[in-house]
């Protein structure tokens, strides 16, 4: 490979060398040199793990050249899925499902979204708030009752198990216990047969019509907000099966971003049931995800389902971590 020919997603998992040009380079050098591991690539960026773990984006209109270096010592093999850290991988979920308003106190995230669904609607406390746990939880609690919305926190564990225990001593109601599954995209593309019996899976940027008809959050009808939650997450995009009259019988939407494709939103309609449309949709939906730079794949579940934690244990996903939801007084 030239050193100006782009890095594409064949090149994903390799170790590469980009140079970039700086900004603000003040007085200092004009250019910086990136080396590491390809973790993802888009139409206007590139993201490279370094030897240290760390995760570097570079804008495509920084680049002045890039390359695969060929090492000829020994290469640390890319992360699995189960490598990355509860924090990385909360950053990265938080990220393909956002709030349509969200606010920083130091490291946590509130994210309001007129009450459509827990996460774009809580506070995730990851990392540190820069306050007191009593200043930031009566911040929270302020933040969400401006909006009419009870105050919530969404409480990764065992991550922020110190401040769910407080949450609990202050009469912090626990709701909502979800299991956070991932697996490498090749493993779920191998544990999963290809059915090619089924209709095509279809991918689209914007959900259309019928794809909003099939999708129930809870079993309830979507609100006027719902759309612009969907497609707020970085990378999101939507699948659907549909039958021969265009009818859908089985959709998911993904989320790609650092390397990771995040599955939700998965539903099969009621008379197409057990035919093996949910895991069908998934692993195209996961295939066409790693053909755009993702290497791995998460979904949060409800713990309480058992189905789907089933599908998707056959699928290849193992448990990562969990977390639940921590409600106000009322």
């Amino acid at each position: 490979m030239s050193q100006y020919e782009p890095l594409g997603p064949d090149d994903v998992g390799t170790r590469v060398s980009v140079r970039r040009r700086l900004t603000e380079p003040s007085d200092g050098p004009s250019h910086s040199d990136v080396l590491g591991i390809l973790e993802a690539v888009s139409e206007t960026a590139l993201v490279v793990r370094t030897r240290h773990d760390a995760l570097v984006t570079v804008a495509r209109a920084e680049v002045t050249a890039s390359r695969r270096v060929i090492d000829t010592g020994v290469v640390r093999p890319p992360r699995t899925a189960e490598g990355w850290t509860d924090l990385e991988l909360e950053q990265i979920a938080w990220t393909g499902w956002p709030g349509l308003e969200q606010e920083r106190l130091g490291d946590w995230v509130l994210r309001a979204a007129g009450g459509f669904t827990g996460r774009a609607n809580s506070a995730l406390p990851i990392g540190n708030s820069g306050v007191s746990d009593d200043d930031a939880i009566e911040h929270v609690a302020a933040f969400y009752q401006a909006r009419g919305l009870r105050p919530r926190f969404q409480v990764p564990t065992p991550l922020a198990a110190t401040l769910d225990a407080q949450l609990e001593q202050l009469g912090w109601t626990l709701s909502n216990p979800v299991a956070v599954m991932v697996a490498d995209v090749e493993r779920v593309l191998t544990s999963t047969p290809t059915a090619s019996h089924l209709p095509p899976v279809q991918v689209e940027s914007v959900p259309d019509a019928a794809w909003l008809e099939a999708y129930h959050y809870r079993g309830d009808a979507l609100p006027e907000q719902a759309l612009a939650v969907l497609t707020a997450g970085v990378g999101a995009a939507f699948a659907s099966v549909r039958d021969s009259h265009g009818q859908v019988l089985a959709i998911a939407r993904v989320a790609v971003s650092r390397g990771w494709a995040g599955v939700t939103a998965v539903e099969v309609a009621e008379p197409a049931r057990r035919r093996g449309l949910g895991a069908h949709v998934m692993r195209e939906l996961v295939g066409w995800a790693g053909r755009r730079g993702a290497r791995h794949a998460y979904l949060q579940v409800a713990e309480e389902n058992q189905p789907a934690l089933n599908l998707y244990g056959r699928m290849g996903f193992v448990p990562h971590h969990g977390y639940h939801y921590r409600l106000a007084p009322r």
